[in-house]
């Protein structure tokens, strides 16, 4: 029957397609892929694919992902108003300090209403992650009151190999409206790693006005770094800009991370940028960027440095 007459839409519509790829020894990789994209029911939208090669050698997978056919070998999305579905990969974590910067195959479950929100995730590893097992479980629950979020975390993740990662993390974090226009979010959490133990912390404010000004500034702290799920043990940055003339603009950035590895790596990234910007005319502005970033890796037999200046115009 025609939809528009049942009041329903049109359902979910296969399709198919194929790309190959050859690398440059001449090694020929064939992919097929079936997707599923359409309406499942009047407020249900379903997407998902699959591949027949699930696990294409790196340089295929380089082809692969520029045609859109790299990446995990099958997901399955149900997205509604008031809550959505995710099977097949899953971002792990859900905050800088409760796990980020990995992702497992399994499923995650959201439900959105007007004043709250919760999820939850359990998941093993990812294809990517090789000769390891892996256990990622997690949930978050969030409140709105007014102008200000509150949330709570509670997340246990386990990769084993031998350089594998782990933490068992509970988090709070809230975000709201502060002095001046600015907004401000603090996040504080308890970190249970490989290696220690420890108490994390992110502080944020962010500010922009109407004329042009804009400043944030970030100041994290992990106890564990990237070897427990974060991304560096300590991070700062700031950036900001602002307008000077109807013409002329000006902004620039800077930031410092330290990082213990889950090698053992003791690593540590800096770097910062300025950047004036003139309009010329009502279609065209000129733009010019300088900056500099370093980077240092230190183990107990060598140490790894390296840095650059960068200029350009636009």
């Amino acid at each position: 029957p025609d939809p528009r007459l049942s009041g329903r839409r049109a359902g979910p519509r296969p399709a198919t397609g194929m790309v190959g790829v050859v690398d440059g020894h001449g090694d020929a990789t064939t992919v097929v892929a079936l997707d599923l994209a359409g309406q499942l029911t009047d407020s249900v939208r379903v997407q998902g694919r699959v591949l027949s090669d699930p696990t294409p050698g790196a340089s295929a997978l380089r082809g692969l992902s520029r045609v859109g056919y790299g990446g995990m070998p099958w997901y399955l999305v149900f997205d509604a108003p008031e809550w959505r579905m995710d099977l097949g990969p899953v971002p792990v974590g859900f905050t800088p300090l409760t796990g980020q910067a990995a992702t497992g195959t399994g499923g995650a479950f959201a439900l959105r209403q007007e004043h709250w929100s919760g999820a939850v995730l359990a998941a093993g590893p990812s294809p990517g992650l090789l000769d390891a097992s892996a256990d990622y479980v997690g949930g978050r629950i969030e409140r709105s009151f007014d102008s200000l979020r509150v949330g709570a975390t509670l997340t246990h993740l386990v990769e084993r190999s031998d350089i594998g990662r782990s933490l068992d993390a509970v988090g709070v974090d809230v975000a709201g409206p502060w002095a001046f226009g600015s907004t401000v979010a603090g996040h504080l959490a308890w970190r249970d790693h490989r290696t220690g133990r420890g108490i994390g912390g992110v502080a944020e404010v962010a500010r922009r006005s109407d004329d042009g000004k804009f400043i944030h500034l970030r100041a994290a702290g992990a106890p564990g770094g990237s070897a427990a799920f974060a991304r560096a043990v300590r991070d700062l940055s700031a950036a900001g800009s602002r307008r000077l003339t109807r013409r002329t603009a000006i902004g620039g950035a800077m930031w410092n991370a330290i990082d213990e590895s889950a090698l053992g790596q003791h690593i540590s990234m800096n770097g910062w940028t300025f950047a004036p910007r003139f309009l010329v005319s009502e279609r065209s502005a000129l733009a010019l960027e300088i900056g500099g970033n370093g980077y240092q890796s230190r183990t107990a037999i060598a140490t790894f440095e390296s840095g650059k200046y960068i200029t350009s115009v636009r």
